[in-house]
């Protein structure tokens, strides 16, 4: 049998098993032409005058079959099937017992999300995964220990630690940085010892949830920036509170079903909140990332009334291209710095303003133009230093500083991995950095000068793997922005075999030194006859003409 053929019986195999996984109660036949829930409702809305069907994306439609759209319920219950397999080491489909040991990699690590730090000891540091759950660290990132994995979903969008007890933690679930890989989250959890054990305190419908603010001056009240569902429209988004640390929650700020909080800041002594509300909205096969109603909203009475604030405060005016907005408030000074992009994604400006947000000036955006990439969907994060507003860091597919205040930038972290997501400055030595992007935790000792990766924190992101026929413990996979890689059997042993986004890898089962592998856009399909010790490019690249998943 050749090796296309027995690739093709895999995936029919593969889809058959996802079909009975799901469950077979499907409301639409599988042969039926993929439904856009958001362009019904834009035709429903009177915003078009016909809802076109459109073309499915593999990567999304293979999971949601044979429904037309992923169900959440389904997945929750395979996360719950997991975990009562690991507990048990007992498989359902054999009555013996069965091991499950760790595959890998425990060398190359995956995207971060968030991070918060114990606020006494810069050692104790909880990193937030986009897939991986929540990893805790006593040792100033030496060692890493899961912490969530028997919780809920694995995909975390921000977290905060109680000021006055770093006991407890609260952790919100669902990335908000719009990929097609950000899964979904089951809402708002809580741990009272430290990640030990968790509660879950509510948002079940918030989906994707971009910050969680704790009052310093009344930590039992909790506020939470909620995204609400990527893939569709629905009403639980916006701001939310709760006074009672997580036991009841009111919905603070709702603009419309396709409209959420992705970031806020908060002066506890004024009650003044701003609140970076961002319009988006995809399905499989296109994204919109910007709407009119994107922008920043203030309350200046902890959240009872609202004002947008545009460009008659210095800040960009409401358009149809109106995207992310990242928001970073010094509690020392109260000056607050905003970066705005658009849709598709590009760097519209970074602003600041020192009078609760009346008014804005913009700073310099000279020689950090191209900061985004193009994908500024996926950062939208600023952070000015504690006590020293002058000085920025801007995230982004690299890393900018400043030190005056915007109107200069420089580069700095070329050494780390692109793609920043996440960064907390210490407040008690602003020189302490821990820094997350897609290829997983840094720490700078020095304000960014230098710094060290951690690699020993075993949260990659696999779109795809297969097994070596002839060798079991050789395993091969492409993953989120890490590249293919390949091991044969040491957990802490996989090498990288080609770079960018990896998907679907083949290893021929006559000659496993023979492996095709291939990188995002279905660019560069790599063949190698070295066992991935070297490759060469064997085809063009292929048109794809749909919205890929990655970035």
């Amino acid at each position: 049998m050749s090796l296309h053929r027995r690739f093709a019986i895999s995936l029919t195999v593969s889809a058959l098993g996802l079909a009975a996984w799901f469950g077979l109660n499907s409301p639409t036949s599988p042969t039926e032409e993929f439904y856009s829930s958001v362009a019904e409702h834009m035709r429903t809305n009177g915003k078009v005058p016909k809802a076109e069907q459109r073309p499915n994306d593999w990567f999304y439609q293979q999971r949601a079959y044979p429904h037309r759209q992923i169900p959440n319920a389904a997945r929750l219950k395979a996360f719950d099937q997991a975990r009562e397999l690991r507990a048990t080491a007992v498989s359902q489909r054999s009555p013996s017992a069965v091991t499950w040991a760790e595959a890998g990699p425990t060398n190359i690590p995956g995207r971060i999300t968030d991070i918060a730090v114990h606020p006494t000891d810069i050692d104790i540091v909880y990193a937030g995964s986009a897939a991986g759950g929540v990893f805790k660290s006593t040792d100033g990132g030496g060692s890493w220990t899961a912490v969530f994995d028997d919780v809920g979903t694995q995909s975390i969008g921000a977290m905060a630690i109680h000021p006055n007890d770093p006991n407890i933690l609260y952790v919100g679930t669902g990335e908000s940085n719009t990929a097609g890989d950000s899964y979904e989250g089951t809402g708002m959890y809580k741990s009272t010892d430290a990640g030990a054990t968790w509660t879950y305190v509510g948002l079940p419908n918030s989906y994707h949830i971009g910050r969680v603010v704790i009052d310093p001056l009344r930590p039992d009240t909790i506020y939470v920036a909620a995204l609400g569902r990527l893939f569709g429209t629905n009403p639980d988004r916006g701001v939310y509170r709760s006074e009672d640390g997580g036991a009841t929650w009111d919905q603070l700020l709702y603009l419309n079903d396709s409209t959420g909080c992705v970031d806020l800041v908060f002066d506890p002594v004024s009650g003044n909140i701003l609140a970076a509300m961002w319009e988006r909205w995809r399905n499989p096969s296109e994204r919109r990332v910007g709407g009119f109603a994107s922008g920043i909203l203030r309350s200046e009475d902890f959240g009872a009334t609202w004002v947008r604030l545009d460009d008659t405060n210095g800040l960009p005016a409401p358009s149809f291209d109106g995207g992310r907005i990242g928001l970073s408030r010094d509690p020392v000074s109260d000056i607050t710095y905003a970066v705005f992009v658009d849709h598709p994604g590009n760097l519209v400006g970074v602003y600041w303003t020192g009078n609760g947000g009346d008014s804005w000036a913009a700073t310099s955006t000279s020689g950090i133009e191209s900061i985004t990439g193009g994908f500024g969907w996926y950062f939208g994060q600023i952070r000015v230093t504690p006590g020293t507003p002058t000085e920025v860091y801007l995230l982004g597919v690299p890393l900018y500083k400043s030190t005056d205040a915007g109107a200069s930038w420089f580069r700095i972290a070329h050494s780390t991995h692109v793609d920043h997501h996440a960064m907390y400055i210490d407040p008690v030595n602003t020189d302490n950095i821990y820094l997350g992007c897609d290829g997983g935790m840094n720490f700078s000792d020095d304000g960014g000068s230098s710094w060290t990766t951690f690699w020993n924190m075993h949260n990659t992101q696999f779109y795809a793997i297969t097994v070596d026929e002839n060798d079991a413990m050789r395993i091969a996979g492409g993953t989120q922005d890490n590249g293919t890689m390949i091991t044969s059997g040491a957990i802490d042993g996989w090498l990288r075999i080609l770079g960018g986004d990896g998907f679907y890898t083949l290893i021929d089962y006559s000659n496993p030194n023979i492996i095709y592998a291939e990188s995002q856009w279905g660019i560069s399909p790599n063949r190698t006859t070295a066992g991935g010790h070297s490759a060469r490019r064997w085809m063009g690249s292929i048109t794809v003409p749909i919205v890929t998943i990655g970035t």
